[in-house]
């Protein structure tokens, strides 16, 4: 870690310009180049967000970090320079060794990551190539298990720029149509959930080169940045803008700056103040030292100014408030135990007990319907009143079985709840006794069984 004088970087507001944000805020970004001196590959940066004050380093991330996500103590970045590209992930004092919260031969996010961290999750999106998806995708934090895939949004489709409403149970992002070129962008706005349930929805489309969201939930607006189009990757076709609209995608979406030939990238909101941060790179060949962090206003109003300049390729802007990590999420209540099981079957209508035809010596039959009270495997049997089995006869039927042979051992149904089913019982004897019963075994799914008695007589 370093701090780098804050004349190097030529931070500060204009006289009159905006106020200042609460004390002890801190800006980050992430810088990345391959021809930063002594950075091989870049360096996560972060600032007070008011300006004036020094910034601090972390250098010689390998693998050029191009995104930083902030929430309370958690810091994550992706990498973009080689493959596995990577997504990792470290408390915001640095203390202790990164962990990879997500690795994919793909590239990983063209746009800010997204923390939950009440849950401990982290939301990206994968940039698609060829016949390969572009995916909206989370993953653990802490590294463990692999990456679910939320949304395939199809071959070739680039996804990032993800924001999460942890409160409403909504994800936001940006992408690109697949073949586009950086004369041609259109790219959408668009929202889905956190656990992928339901269709994603455009919002605002035709937006050139969305790469950046902030989302106001308390006032229903979104924000975003395009950067400005090229043809032949020369000459500008377009400004870059900072855009806003109404977050259920209302209305036509309008522009609060207008940036100039700058690549502008990444956004992060303070709702507090109605403040607005994004980064600026001031030539698309990247040259280190023109970029520079801005801060504007939701309002459009008063003009946008320079936090911190002198930057090379800055990207990924996030805010944060070191020392107040957020305190640790309650424990998830205890699911309540399910309801024991006393019941297995319903008797449909009464026994009838009579002759069995057909059946050589003193046999009864007794005929009977149930309905399955419960789904799972169930054992039959019938139980004389001294407890001792009688067996069922060759011919009995249970459902669509019929014995080949006696059985005195329990016989085995599936039993699907809500299902009925009829029992043709051919039991030995002159008569079937008072409190003779058919018992029923069901077995637990958790392991253990529940019996139940049905009187035959």
């Amino acid at each position: 870690m370093r701090r780098t004088p804050a004349l190097a970087i030529a931070c500060g507001l204009a006289a009159g310009a905006l106020a200042s944000s609460a004390v002890g805020a801190d800006i980050w970004w992430a810088e990345s180049s391959s021809s930063l001196a002594g950075w091989p590959g870049g360096r996560v940066a972060y600032a007070p967000v008011a300006g004036g004050g020094s910034v601090t380093t972390y250098d010689s991330i390998s693998g050029r970090p191009s995104r930083v996500a902030v929430v309370g103590s958690a810091t994550a970045w992706n990498t973009i320079a080689a493959s596995p590209y990577t997504i990792s992930a470290w408390n915001v004092t640095k203390s202790g060794s990164a962990t990879t919260a997500a690795s994919s031969t793909d590239q990983v996010d063209f746009g800010p990551l997204a923390i939950a961290s009440a849950t401990g999750k982290i939301y990206f999106g994968t940039r698609g190539s060829g016949g390969t998806s572009g995916l909206v995708q989370v993953a653990n934090l802490d590294g463990s298990g692999s990456p679910v895939t939320l949304y395939d949004r199809g071959a070739g489709i680039t996804v990032g720029s993800t924001q999460v409403d942890a409160a409403n149970n909504r994800l936001y992002w940006c992408e690109f149509p697949p073949g586009a070129s950086s004369g041609s962008e259109t790219g959408s706005v668009l929202r889905g959930s956190l656990d992928g349930s339901g269709p994603a929805t455009v919002l605002f489309s035709n937006e050139f080169g969305c790469n950046g969201l902030a989302v106001d939930t308390a006032n229903a607006k979104i924000y975003w940045a395009r950067y400005q189009t090229f043809a032949g990757d020369t000459s500008p076709n377009s400004p870059s803008l900072i855009r806003a609209g109404n977050l259920d995608g209302s209305g036509s979406a309008s522009t609060l700056y207008s940036e100039g030939q700058q690549s502008s990238s990444s956004l992060a909101l303070d709702s507090t103040t109605g403040k607005l941060y994004w980064a600026n790179q001031s030539t698309m060949s990247f040259v280190p030292g023109t970029g520079a962090v801005r801060v504007g206003h939701v309002s459009g109003s008063p003009a946008a100014a320079d936090l911190y300049t002198g930057l090379s390729n800055p990207n990924g802007v996030s805010l944060s408030a070191p020392g107040s990590a957020p305190a640790p999420a309650p424990a998830p209540a205890p699911a309540p135990a399910p309801a024991p099981i006393t019941k297995l079957a319903t008797m449909q209508g009464k026994v009838q007990i009579g002759p069995a035809k057909g059946v050589r010596g003193l046999a009864r039959k007794a005929s009977l319907r149930l309905k399955y009270d419960q789904s799972g495997r169930y054992a039959f049997l019938v139980q004389r009143p001294n407890g001792k089995r009688m067996p069922m006869l060759r011919g009995s039927k249970i459902g669509t079985r019929t014995l080949t042979k006696s059985a005195s051992a329990a016989v085995v149904q599936q039993g699907v709840a809500n299902r009925s089913v009829d029992l043709a019982l051919i039991l030995g004897g002159r008569s079937v006794p008072k409190g003779t019963v058919l018992r029923v075994v069901y077995s637990l799914p958790t392991g253990g069984i529940v019996k139940q008695n049905i009187a035959l007589r």
